[in-house]
């Protein structure tokens, strides 16, 4: 068995994976159900002038940043991992996340909530503020604005909407579409959170994000087999779909500064 994580040298492009990760050929190991992969080489900080100006709020809430952006995530394609809805079934439920960009005492950052142990599902899961969508909202905006308001107080008119990142469909048939809005100025001490949803918020900073030591992915074996990113290093881990929709989401917003990729190691087929 492998140990958690380990590093491989000189990996081979083949094609993008489901989280735009390039499949690696070069050896085939045997790997148990999931396995937890470091690709990291060195802390990956950031250094110069020119990427700390990049990260700035100036920089960042640009027109033209935003505008690259969302150009860059309509061009993406809807991603379903393997043992998603597979073809003739019913039609899979409709949910609609919010991509909470946000301010933070002067720095970029993205805002989570942690899931109440009260909810039915999915409780105490990191995720962004969301849910399901309902007969009266108009679009999927209109599902992730009012969760956003239920969940954390935030109303509507204070959210920027950006646009959308491409759709995903969760391994338990709920197709959930990110939608990506500007929050302005937070303090999440000062959020008046539904604790019957949320049981805490919090954010992290985009600098954070282009670490490479922070970054991690799991690799699953089910189905064809896929790989999910996995972020460390922050009050609690993010990972799942909410970890891959970062992901998508930095790529599309940070092409020069956030470089992680998401591999996929083949098993020994015997």
């Amino acid at each position: 068995m492998l140990p958690r994580s380990f590093v491989c040298t000189a990996p081979r492009t083949a094609h993008l994976g489901p989280l735009g990760g390039a499949l690696l050929r070069k050896r085939q190991v045997r790997l148990p159900s999931a396995v937890t992969v470091d690709f990291s080489t060195g802390n990956g900080g950031l250094h110069s002038a020119a990427e700390e100006d990049a990260l700035s709020p100036s920089s960042v809430l640009s027109a033209e940043s935003r505008e690259a952006c969302v150009r860059r995530l309509s061009r993406m394609p809807s991603l379903k991992p393997p043992t998603a809805t597979p073809p003739g079934a019913a039609k899979a439920k409709e949910a609609a996340i919010l991509v909470s960009l946000c301010l933070v005492g002067g720095e970029m950052c993205l805002l989570y909530t942690l899931r109440s142990p009260y909810m039915s599902s999915h409780r105490g899961q990191v995720s962004f503020p969301g849910g399901m969508k309902d007969d009266e909202d108009v679009d999927y905006e209109a599902t992730a604005l009012r969760e956003t308001e239920e969940e954390l107080g935030i109303h509507k008119h204070q959210v920027e909407i950006w646009g959308r990142c491409p759709p995903m469909e969760s391994a338990n048939r709920v197709t959930c579409q990110p939608v990506v809005g500007y929050l302005g100025s937070v303090d999440v001490s000062k959020l008046e959170y539904n604790p019957k949803e949320v049981g805490d918020v919090f954010t992290i900073p985009l600098r954070h994000f282009c670490d490479k030591s922070n970054f991690r992915y799991t690799q699953f074996r089910t189905g064809r087999g896929y790989s999910i990113p996995v972020f460390f290093g922050g009050k609690y881990k993010v990972w799942g779909l909410t970890a891959g929709v970062t992901h998508i989401f930095l790529t599309a917003l940070l092409p020069t500064m956030y470089k992680n990729k998401v591999h996929y190691i083949k098993p020994i087929k015997y």
